[in-house]
C-alpha cells in the first residue's frame, strides 16, 4: 500500500507532464495573473505612528478627534543663526524668506516667525496686541529696545528666538487634513500617484463634494520639497540655516529608505548571481530564479496596492525577504532537474521527476513559513499584522510562481545538456557538504557543547535588547538632519511636541478663574520635568 508522502509525490510527478506539454496556457495564465498584479499602482508609504494602528484603535480614534477639533499639524523648524537676529539686513532677508514660505509652499497652515510675532501687553485695564515689528521695515522703529524686549518675553524664547538671542526659528504648522483641489492641480505635478487621496464623495446641489483626508507622506513629500526650493537660495555665511521637525525627519527617512532598498536589492542580486552562477554553470540556472523573484515580488507590492495596504517601517524588508524565499524554492528544482537532466531523461521527465522529488519539500516548507508569518496577524499593531499577511501572501506567491510557472519557462527555453558526470565523482557543492557532514560527525560533543555556549549568549543578548523608535537613532552621526534637530535641540530646548487635551466638562469651563490659576501651575511644574536626556523644554497653554 502506498504511503500518502508516495502519492504526493506521483501527483506532482503528473503536474510536471501536465505542465511540459501544456507549458503555453500556463505561461499565458501565469503571466495574465502577473499582469493584472502589476497594473496597480505603487502602494503608499506610510510610516507615519498613526499609520502603525488600526483604524479603529481607541488611541486611533481619540487622535482623530483630536485632529478633527484642533488642526493637528506637522511642526517644521527653520532655525537661523547669524551674528545680530535684529539687524536692519537680517530682518529685511528674514521678511522675504517668511513671504516666500507662505506664498510657495503648499498645505501649510501657519507660519510664525519674528515678522509676524504679536506683541500682547497689558497697560492698567487696557490689553494691546500689535506686531512685534510694527512699522517695520518702512517706520521708524527702535530695534534695539525691540531686541531688549524680545529677549525678555516667555513666549519668544525657546519658540522663535533661542536663549542666547543668537538664532532666530521660522515655525510652519502643516494643515491638518487635505482637499487636493483645494490647493490647485499644478501642487502635484510630478507627484501622479493620488492613492492615498480619498476621492469618494457626496452629491450636493449636483456638484460632488470631495472629502478631506489627513495629511499624508505624499502632501509631506511635496512640502519638504518645496521648502527646500525655497531655501536653497538663502544661506550664506551671515543666515546659517538649519531645519528641523517631525515632517522633515519622516521625509529624510523615507527618502534614505527607498535609495537603500533599490542598493540593497542590486547588491543582493549580484551576491545571488555570483553563487548561482558558480553552482549551476548555467544562464539558465540564473536567469529563471529571477524570473520567478521578480514575478513573486512584483506581485506582492501589487497586492498591496489592491489591497490598500502601505509600505511601513516594517514591510519594507519584504523585498530582501522574499528574494531569499523565491530563491530556495527556484533552486530546489532546478538543482534536481539539471542533475536528472544531466543523467540522461528527457526534457519532460526531469521536470517532473524535479517536481516529485522537491514539491512535496517546497510546499511544506513554505505553508509552515506563510503560517509562521500568518501570527504575525493577530497583532494589535496594524502595520504588523500587515507585514504578517502580505509577506505570507508573497510566500505563496512565490510558491506558486515556483512549482507552476517555472517547469513551464523550463519546457520551452532550450537546455544545452552538459557532460555527465564521472560516476563516483562529486560535483563541487556535493563535495562542499561532505566535508561539512564528515565534521559534523566526527566532533558532535565539541559542536554541541559550542551551540549550547551559543545559545545562552544568545539568551542574555535578548534579555539586554530594549523598545526604541527613535527615527533620529536610525541616522548616522555625520547625518546633517542629525546636526540639524540636535543643534534645534539645543537651541530652543527641544522640536518634538507632546499635545494634551483638558476638558473642563462645561461651557466656556476654560474661563474660570481657578481653572486657569491651576493651568498655570500646571504648566510651570511641568517645565521643571527635567529627569535627563528627556526633558520639557517649553509649555504653552
Amino acid at each position: 500500500m502506498e504511503t500518502i508522502k508516495i502519492r504526493i509525490e506521483k501527483l506532482f510527478e503528473r503536474l510536471g507532464h501536465f505542465l511540459y506539454r501544456y507549458w503555453a496556457i500556463t505561461l499565458i495564465v501565469m503571466f495574465s495573473l502577473i499582469g493584472v498584479m502589476l497594473s496597480q499602482l505603487w502602494p503608499v508609504v506610510d510610516t507615519s505612528s498613526e499609520g502603525m494602528l488600526y483604524k479603529n484603535d481607541p488611541g486611533r480614534i481619540i487622535y482623530d478627534k483630536f485632529r478633527d477639533q484642533f488642526g493637528n499639524s506637522g511642526i517644521i523648524v527653520v532655525g537661523i543663526e547669524a551674528p545680530d537676529i535684529f539687524a536692519p539686513i537680517f530682518l529685511n532677508k528674514l521678511k522675504l524668506l517668511h513671504e516666500e514660505l507662505e506664498n510657495k509652499v503648499p498645505f501649510v497652515r501657519d507660519v510664525t516667525s519674528l515678522i509676524n510675532a504679536r506683541n500682547t501687553r497689558g497697560d492698567g485695564d487696557t490689553l494691546y496686541v500689535d506686531d512685534l515689528l510694527q512699522g517695520f521695515p518702512d517706520g521708524d522703529i527702535d530695534l534695539l529696545k525691540i531686541k531688549k524686549l524680545a529677549l525678555n518675553n516667555r513666549l519668544y524664547l525657546n519658540n522663535i528666538i533661542s536663549t542666547d538671542g543668537k538664532v532666530t526659528a521660522v515655525v510652519i504648522e502643516t494643515e491638518a487634513s487635505i482637499d487636493k483641489h483645494s490647493v490647485g492641480e499644478e501642487v502635484f505635478d510630478g507627484f501622479e500617484d493620488d492613492e492615498a487621496f480619498d476621492e469618494s464623495g457626496t452629491e450636493i446641489n449636483g456638484k460632488k463634494e470631495l472629502k478631506r483626508h489627513y495629511f499624508s507622506a505624499e502632501e509631506n513629500t511635496i512640502v519638504v520639497a518645496s521648502l527646500e526650493k525655497v531655501l536653497e537660495k538663502y544661506p550664506d555665511e551671515n543666515f546659517n540655516i538649519t531645519l528641523a521637525g517631525g515632517p522633515i525627519v519622516v521625509e529624510t527617512y523615507n527618502r534614505i529608505t527607498r535609495k537603500d532598498l533599490i542598493r540593497l536589492i542590486i547588491a543582493s542580486n549580484i551576491i545571488i548571481t555570483f553563487f548561482l552562477a558558480v553552482f549551476f554553470r548555467r544562464l539558465s540556472g540564473v536567469i529563471l530564479p529571477f524570473i520567478i523573484v521578480a514575478s513573486a515580488l512584483l506581485s506582492t507590492i501589487g497586492l498591496m496596492a489592491i489591497t490598500n495596504l502601505h509600505i511601513t517601517f516594517f514591510t519594507i524588508v519584504l523585498p530582501s525577504f522574499l528574494i531569499a524565499v523565491g530563491i530556495a524554492d527556484s533552486v530546489h528544482i532546478l538543482a534536481i532537474f539539471y542533475k536528472k537532466y544531466e543523467e540522461g531523461s528527457g526534457k519532460e521527465d526531469a521536470i517532473a521527476y524535479a517536481l516529485g522529488h522537491s514539491g512535496l519539500a517546497i510546499v511544506m516548507t513554505s505553508l509552515t513559513t506563510a503560517a509562521g508569518l500568518m501570527s504575525f496577524s493577530f497583532s494589535e499593531l496594524a502595520a504588523i499584522a500587515e507585514l504578517g499577511m502580505i509577506s505570507s501572501a508573497g510566500v505563496i506567491l512565490a510558491l506558486i510562481y515556483s512549482v507552476i510557472m517555472l517547469p513551464a519557462l523550463l519546457a520551452v527555453i532550450p537546455i544545452k545538456r552538459k557532460k555527465m558526470i564521472i560516476k563516483g565523482k562529486s560535483g563541487i557543492m556535493d563535495r562542499v557538504l561532505l566535508v561539512f557532514a564528515d565534521f559534523s560527525t566526527s566532533h558532535p560533543m565539541k559542536i554541541i557543547t559550542a551551540s549550547i555556549i551559543l545559545f545562552v549568549i544568545a539568551v542574555y543578548g535578548i534579555l539586554q535588547l530594549e523598545f526604541s523608535h527613535n527615527l533620529l537613532t536610525y541616522f548616522p552621526d555625520h547625518f546633517k538632519i542629525k546636526s540639524d534637530v540636535m543643534l534645534i535641540d539645543q537651541k530652543f530646548r527641544g522640536a518634538l511636541v507632546i499635545e494634551s487635551v483638558l476638558d473642563t466638562k462645561k461651557e466656556n469651563g476654560v474661563y474660570d478663574p481657578e481653572f486657569l490659576n491651576r493651568l498655570e501651575k500646571i504648566s510651570q511644574d511641568l517645565e521643571q520635568v527635567d529627569p535627563g536626556d528627556i526633558f520639557v523644554g517649553k509649555v504653552m497653554t
